[in-house]
């Protein structure tokens, strides 16, 4: 975000949820590198009974190199939501309000609906709603 730059209260909402897009990346990537992995110890029994061949070797080869690709993709994925998550919940809880700091922190970090946080703070879900607005407000002020 540049300096001076004033957000709308949708772009805070999708600011907040950039940690949330990022968890469910690395999950995908996480999920085609077991794929990955499986289709290799599969392949490996049939492979090593089978006269070698340049075209099994390859694609070995192949799937290693993306065994090792995925693990960094994934690796980097993972630091970069760590260091966006760590200033995402320091710029919640700069906020004064202690309620505003456990709604958004429930819903954008917990991953939370707003039905559940309701649930769990025993308020209703219109109120919830109203202090997450409010709360979306406040931060986008700080912002």
């Amino acid at each position: 975000m540049k300096c001076g730059e004033k957000l709308e209260e949708k772009d805070v909402k999708k600011y907040l949820s950039q940690i949330r897009l990022l968890d469910t990346k690395i999950k995908h990537k996480e999920a085609e590198l077991n794929e990955v992995q499986e289709y290799l110890e599969r392949a490996a029994p049939s492979i090593s009974s089978i006269k070698t061949k340049t075209s099994h070797i390859d694609k070995i080869s192949d799937n290693v190199a993306s065994i090792i690709d995925l693990e960094e993709q994934i690796r980097l994925e993972k630091c970069r939501m760590l260091q966006i998550k760590d200033r995402i919940i320091n710029e919640i809880q700069s906020l004064d309000n202690p309620v505003y700091i456990e709604v958004l922190y429930k819903r954008y970090i917990e991953y939370k609906t707003l039905w559940k946080i309701a649930e769990e703070m025993k308020y209703s879900y219109g109120h919830i709603k109203k202090l997450h607005f409010y709360a979306i407000l406040e931060l986008k002020r700080i912002l």
